[in-house]
């Protein structure tokens, strides 16, 4: 009997690079790719993977509940990089190893980061937009050279954000849970306490996790000190932003604007937020350059391999 190799993420399953490796190396193997466009639920997850020994998942939640009812998963090889899906205490329970690379999308996710900062503060998307309906506003807004940016999370894409900065001399503050100090003095930043870097910078960038403690890190008693022409960009985790409250200080411009990738809920349909003109919003594509998937692909695989090599 075969062992079987379940592809749960959509995005995985539709690219046709990422199948043909996956089943040029484990071509003795049964693979299944998950055929729906959306995520699957729980219970569509336990239908899925049934007598599967290895998935590999996107942002599908692994939990308790789920793992309790598939007693052949073995190992879990993640797409993508965000863990906040996966419920790793449950998995040491149940025994399932998590095979995960960090950092595989940090260039992708840094770049956007970068071309959101340079698009708010030129009106680049808000003057196309403009045009599009006739309305010839010119209004080049401000230049991002020598601003005074904060980065909350100084991880892998944090840091890449901090490194890319430095050649529009900026001047980069750094908040994070871990001691920076090497990182800042390689490239002339430094670090701050949360409260510090908001009222100091310019523009504020967000590259943290989603945890207990992260979950609304910035509501509105940080976006009060902002101020009012400061700019938040968010590339991370929907919910590491009280979303009500940004779209309450766009709304009475107690922030000048700001530009998100994520959302608390996806797809976002909130269409009063979507429509403010000092937001800035993409539909979670940050991390989704094609070179990016082909990366996260293959690390996935590597997982997957890993975990094969294991058990020999």
């Amino acid at each position: 009997m075969s062992r079987v190799i379940g592809v749960c993420s959509p995005s995985f399953s539709k690219n046709h690079g990422l199948r043909s490796l996956l089943a040029k190396e484990f071509s003795d193997w049964k693979i299944n790719f998950c055929e729906s466009s959306t995520e699957l639920s729980t219970k569509e997850l336990v239908r899925f993977l049934e007598d599967t020994e290895v998935a590999i998942v996107g942002k599908e939640q692994i939990g308790k509940q789920l793992l309790s009812e598939l007693p052949t998963l073995r190992a879990i090889a993640k797409y993508g990089v965000g863990l906040d899906s996966i419920d790793f205490s449950a998995c040491d329970q149940h025994k399932v190893k998590v095979y995960h690379t960090p950092g595989v999308n940090r260039h992708a996710v840094a770049e956007i980061t970068i071309g959101m900062m340079l698009s708010v503060l030129r009106n680049i998307s808000l003057s196309d937009r403009l045009l599009k309906q006739g309305i010839w506003r010119k209004d080049g807004g401000q230049q991002l050279w020598s601003k005074t940016v904060g980065i909350i999370g100084c991880g892998a894409v944090g840091s890449e954000v901090a490194r890319l900065l430095t050649a529009f001399k900026c001047r980069v503050l750094v908040c994070d849970i871990l001691d920076k100090t090497d990182f800042c003095s390689q490239i002339g930043a430094i670090q701050l306490p949360l409260d510090e870097l908001l009222s100091e910078s310019h523009i504020v960038s967000l590259h943290i996790p989603l945890t207990e403690l992260t979950k609304h890190l910035i509501g509105s008693t940080e976006l009060n000190l902002m101020g009012p022409q400061s700019i938040l960009i968010n590339t991370s985790r929907g919910t590491v932003l009280d979303q009500s409250q940004l779209k309450f200080a766009l709304k009475t411009h107690k922030i000048l604007a700001a530009a998100i990738d994520v959302f608390e809920s996806e797809p976002c349909t909130d269409q009063e937020l979507l429509s403010l003109e000092n937001l800035l919003a993409t539909p979670h594509i940050a991390g989704n350059a094609s070179e990016c998937v082909e990366a996260m692909g293959k690390a996935a695989i590597s997982g997957v391999r890993d975990f094969v090599l294991s058990q020999n």
